[in-house]
This record gives C-alpha cells, structure tokens and sequence, in this order.
C-alpha cells in the first residue's frame, strides 16, 4: 500500500494526464490494485486514519487537523489496522515515512 501525500488526481501519468511524467507509479498502477473510490479529508492524518482502519474520521475527531508529536491524543488503541488484519492473514508489514497517528504514548507508534 503506497499513500502519496498532497498529490492530486491529475498529477500523475496513469490517470490519463500528461502533466507529469510518472512511469514508475504507472507500473505499479498498472499491475497492482487502485483503489477508486476511496474519500478522505484533505489533511494527512484523517486520511492516514482513515485509509489504514476502514472508518471514517468523525469517530475519532480527527476530521480537521494533524496529530503533531507534541500532541497527547490518537486513534484509539483498539482500534484494528489494515496492517493487524494482514499480519493474521500471514503478511509481512512495514511502515515508512510520516506517521501523525498519535506519538505521545508507545502503543500510539506503529510496530510494522
């Protein structure tokens, strides 16, 4: 699962728009999964929050902000992932790159 940060709909080559040149993306679009239909908020981590546990943000209050390190809240503890549910489907998983889900606490820090 690969999330593009601030990048629109048309800034990429395997929409059918030729503003960029992006043939790695388009490989990877081309033989992988695109998910079509998915409608997140325009800041990162109601999208992360929502992308990586299947629910909308207004459950958590996290429709209009970032959860910044210095910030004392996240998406709840029990809350199960996309990263859980593969893990007992027998994946391997990772996490690379900005988190904004919660750091304040260890539990709030992914673990692959």
């Amino acid at each position: 699962l690969i999330v593009a940060d601030d990048m629109g709909f048309a800034d990429n080559s395997y929409t059918g728009m030729d503003v960029a040149l992006t043939p790695n993306l388009r490989a990877l679009a081309t033989s992988g999964l695109r998910l079509r239909n998915h409608h997140v908020q325009p800041v990162c981590s109601p999208t992360r929050a929502s992308l990586l546990t299947g629910r909308h943000v207004l459950r958590y209050g996290l429709q209009n902000t970032v959860i910044w390190p210095e910030d004392a809240w996240s998406v709840p503890v029990n809350e199960t992932t996309l990263a859980q549910n593969l893990q007992d489907a027998g994946y391997r998983t990772a996490a690379f790159g900005k988190w904004h889900l919660g750091m304040h606490k260890q539990w709030a820090l992914p673990s692959a």
